[in-house]
């Protein structure tokens, strides 16, 4: 894809009574900026396109009791010891818990203790962290998350753009406040038709893997819209959003509508 025209890759599917999944795709040029360019332009305060840098401040951070002692001890060898990203930050107690060893205790105690210490909000045993930071209202459209977890993604499901970030990474952010970010170009995936029945979620985006691959959304935006939207509800879009980074998908986001706004 061309950054310097702005040509965007849209792959349409089809769902109809006929044809369950449909193989075809479409290629479009889009005028205008791309939700990953508008969100990026938003946060950064710069007119961004694909493929421009830029340091950043995420809307939200959160991290998870598996891996985020791997980032506060990171942050400590940075050797800072007041915390310079000024945005909101989220631990979620979720992945082992209730916590199985003592290793796993420790852990839990270690997020908790520095949450104490600097002010953190903490969720022990609430849910998954990527569905209850949507449940709970705090990822909302628009906004720019970062986590410690491949599966950041699934804040796409609202309508955020939400990426997955290393233990180094979330801890540069932590002390600094910013990082630096790579514009991601988009593939636009347009949902027309009606769904048969039992058709899930899971199924379209199982559908879009095959189709482009499982590296063929590598860094990328994978951007859902379309008039068949209205017939997925928030955990249809939740799995959409939660599997694109099994195309290897910097992020995947799904156009906010009226059900996004009721929910």
């Amino acid at each position: 894809m061309d950054n310097k025209s702005n040509i965007v890759s849209k792959r349409s599917l089809t769902f109809s009574s006929e044809k369950n999944l449909a193989d075809s795709t479409s290629l479009f040029f889009v005028a205008g900026k791309t939700i990953a360019e508008k969100i990026f332009s938003r946060a950064s305060g710069r007119d961004l396109r694909a493929g421009d840098y830029a340091w950043i401040a995420p809307d939200l951070m959160y991290l998870h009791d598996a891996l985020g002692p791997l980032t506060l001890s990171s942050f400590r060898k940075i050797g800072l010891t007041k915390i310079g990203y000024k945005g909101r930050k989220v631990f979620v107690m979720d992945h082992i818990f209730p916590p199985k060893d003592i290793d796993s205790a420790n852990n839990i105690l270690e997020l908790k203790n520095f949450a104490k210490e600097n002010g953190i909000e903490v969720f022990e045993g609430d849910g998954i962290e990527h569905t209850l930071l949507i449940q709970e209202g705090i990822i909302r459209p628009g906004m720019f998350v970062e986590g410690g977890d491949s599966h950041t993604v699934t804040a796409g499901a609202v309508g955020a753009m939400g990426v997955g970030l290393g233990s180094t990474d979330l801890a540069a952010i932590m002390a600094l406040g910013v990082n630096w970010f790579m514009t991601p170009e988009s593939i636009r995936i347009e949902l027309i038709g009606e769904m048969r029945r039992y058709v899930t979620g899971k199924d379209i985006i199982l559908s879009i893997i095959k189709q482009i691959g499982v590296d063929g959304a590598n860094y990328m935006s994978m951007e859902f819209g379309g008039e068949s939207l209205k017939l997925l509800g928030i955990d249809e879009r939740l799995a959409i959003a939660n599997m694109t980074v099994e195309a290897v998908a910097k992020c995947g986001i799904i156009e906010p509508d009226d059900i996004i706004t009721s929910y």
